[in-house]
């Protein structure tokens, strides 16, 4: 480690301990989700998300339960219980972390939707056609238990960041990153749909109900953080980039009968 990473270290401890006397360090006991708490908000859940059926909006945008009831969505992102098998950490945490305890400390405070942010493409070595396993099975575990608490899931199965393109994956440019390709590469895009049915359409093994036909997956989004008008456009490569402007160049003639109309 670095000399002021050690110097910063010990500064903040020290700081820590010269505790001002109207002070004191908030370690609080590990919640035994009493019954007779003074603050608990899981009755605000429904009893099982999708209980009465998917996630629906009305008129102007605004969510609503399956029955038609208004609802608000108080979402936060997790990566809880991702980790399969478990590794300590020597500057972290020692114990695994229990999914289903973790739901229910989120609905206590109030939690009804999570976002979890993932990638079910596979390595860059791997056979496109498959899918991303640990990743999959985290998402079927997280909704799994976050439904049992009222707890709806938001799920983020793509992000170009996180999506390396192989040499093996006979996409042209060979390997790169995938910023902008899955907008119009068609090989990628077949791959994307084959990741989302292995996903989707499986028995989730932990509620025996498909992704595809779960109540409890309230917004599926489809990819983040990417777009053709987005920086991320300029990481796009010269044979990409050819086969892009061919694309424009036949939508424009089509639409105005010939490039010398569209010029």
């Amino acid at each position: 480690m670095k000399a002021w990473a050690l110097a910063l270290l010990a500064w903040n401890a020290a700081a820590c301990s010269a505790q001002a006397p109207d002070s004191w360090a908030f370690e609080p006991q590990r919640d035994a989700f009493r019954p007779d708490a003074v603050f608990d908000l899981r009755s605000l859940n429904e009893k099982v998300a999708g209980e009465s059926g998917y996630l629906r909006v009305d008129a102007n945008g605004d969510f609503l339960l399956g029955n038609g009831k208004p609802v608000r969505l108080w979402c936060v992102n997790t990566d809880v219980g991702r980790e399969k098998p478990f590794v300590k950490k020597p500057l972290g945490r020692q114990d695994e972390p229990d999914l289903d305890r973790h739901a229910r400390f989120l609905a206590k405070r109030g939690v009804n939707m999570v976002r979890a942010h993932t990638h079910m493409n596979p390595g860059p070595d791997e056979d496109p056609r498959g899918i991303n396993q640990k990743e999959r099975d985290w998402v079927w575990r997280l909704v799994a238990a976050m439904r049992k608490q009222g707890i709806y899931t938001t799920v983020s199965p793509y992000w170009a960041v996180s999506c390396k393109i192989g040499k093996n994956w006979g996409i042209e440019g060979g390997e790169q990153e995938s910023f902008g390709l899955l907008f119009f590469d068609e090989k990628l895009q077949d791959y994307y749909k084959g990741w989302l049915r292995q996903l989707l359409t499986p028995p989730n093994p932990y509620t025996g109900v498909p992704l595809a036909k779960d109540p409890a997956l309230g917004i599926f989004q489809l990819q983040n953080e990417d777009s053709l008008l987005f920086w991320t456009a300029n990481n796009l490569k010269p044979e990409q980039r050819r086969k892009l402007g061919r694309k424009f160049a036949q939508w424009a003639a089509k639409k105005y009968g010939s490039l010398a109309a569209a010029r």
